[in-house]
C-alpha cells in the first residue's frame, strides 16, 4: 500500500518498480521476527533511494537534479518551493515517511531518525558530486579518489542506519557508530562498491552514467579494461576478508551491531555475484516465489 501511493504520488514512470525485491533484499540481512519494524524502515529507505538514484542518472536535468539535492539538504517543507512541478509530491512524501518512522518510535526513539536524515543527506550530495563528473566527462585520477565519494553513493551506510534505527534495542553509542567512518563500515562499503561496478559497469557505460571504479584504475594503473577487471576482483576478495577481519575484531558494540554488517555484506553477494539482480530482477522471481508464496 506504501508503495502504491508512492507511485501514485510520484508519477515517475522510469522508476524501477522493485519493491518486492527490495523487501526480499532487507529480509536477507534482518529475517527474525524481533526485527520487523527495522525490515520495514530500510525497504522503504532503500526505495527511495532507487527512486532518487533513478532521477539522478536517467530521467531529470543537471539542473533539476541538483535542485532536488538542494531541497533535501534543507530537509523542509518550504524547500519544495525550489523544486520542478513532478518533484514535489515525491518530495513531500519523503519528509512524510521520515515523520512517519518518528511517529512509530514514539518521544523517547525518535531522535534516531535525525541520524537516518544524515546519513540521506550525505548520500544524496555524493550523488551530485556523481553527476558533476558525469557532465564533465571526469574520470577521477586514482581509485582513492573515486572511493571518497562512490562508497558514499553506494548507499551501505544509509542502508545500516535504517536497521539500527528500527532495532528495539539499538543505542546512542550505536547510531554514533553507524554514523561514523568505522573500519567494518568503510570496508563494507568498498567490498559493495566493487561488486557493484563489476555486475553494471558495461550496461552504465552504455548509459554514459559517471565512470566506474574500474575505469579510475584504468587510469591510474595505464591499464586495459580486462586486466583493471581482474584486479578489482582480487581488490574485492582482499575487501571481504578485510571485513571478516574487522567483524572478528569488534568489541566496542554489541555482537548483533557487527553480525548486521556482515549479513549485508551476504546479500550483496547475494545479489551482484553474477550481474545486477536487483536491476535486472527477472532473476530473483525463482527465489522470491519460493521464500515468500510458496508453502514449506
Amino acid at each position: 500500500m506504501w508503495w502504491n501511493k508512492i507511485k501514485m504520488k510520484s508519477r515517475l514512470s522510469f522508476v524501477r518498480d522493485r519493491i518486492v525485491e527490495t523487501y526480499f533484499w532487507i529480509n536477507g540481512t534482518s529475517y527474525n521476527l524481533e526485527y520487523s519494524y527495522s525490515r520495514i524502515i530500510a525497504t522503504k529507505v532503500t526505495a527511495f533511494m532507487t527512486i532518487i538514484d533513478d532521477i539522478f542518472d536517467t530521467y531529470s536535468s543537471t539542473e533539476d537534479s541538483m535542485q532536488l539535492a538542494e531541497a533535501i539538504n534543507r530537509w523542509d517543507e518550504d524547500a519544495v518551493n525550489v523544486l520542478p512541478e513532478y518533484m514535489k509530491d515525491i518530495y513531500l512524501y519523503l519528509l512524510e515517511t521520515f515523520h512517519s518512522f518518528e511517529d512509530h518510535l514514539g518521544p523517547e526513539n525518535s531522535y534516531r531518525v535525525v541520524y537516518l536524515k544524515e546519513a540521506f543527506k550525505k548520500l544524496v550530495q555524493a550523488y551530485s558530486d556523481e553527476l558533476k563528473w558525469r557532465d564533465e566527462n571526469y574520470v577521477p585520477k586514482t581509485l582513492n579518489e573515486h572511493l571518497q565519494v562512490s562508497s558514499v553513493s553506494i548507499g551501505t551506510s544509509v542502508v545500516a542506519c535504517a536497521i539500527f534505527v528500527g532495532m528495539d534495542d539499538t543505542t546512542v553509542e550505536t547510531l554514533n557508530w553507524v554514523s561514523s567512518d568505522q573500519k567494518l563500515l568503510k570496508s563494507f562499503a568498498i567490498y559493495t562498491r566493487f561488486t557493484n561496478d563489476m555486475a553494471s559497469a558495461k550496461r552504465e557505460q552504455a548509459g554514459g552514467q559517471c565512470a566506474s571504479t574500474i575505469q579510475s584504475y584504468m587510469k591510474e594503473h595505464g591499464m586495459t579494461n580486462d586486466d583493471a577487471c581482474e584486479k578489482i576482483k582480487e581488490l574485492i576478495e582482499n575487501s571481504w576478508k578485510d571485513m571478516l577481519h574487522h567483524y572478528l575484531t569488534l568489541t566496542d558494540q554489541p555482537m548483533v551491531v557487527p553480525q548486521m554488517i556482515l549479513n549485508l555484506s551476504r546479500t550483496v553477494d547475494n545479489m551482484y555475484k553474477h550481474t545486477d539482480a536487483y536491476t535486472n530482477s527477472d532473476i530473483l522471481k525463482d527465489t522470491i516465489r519460493m521464500l515468500f508464496a510458496e508453502p514449506m
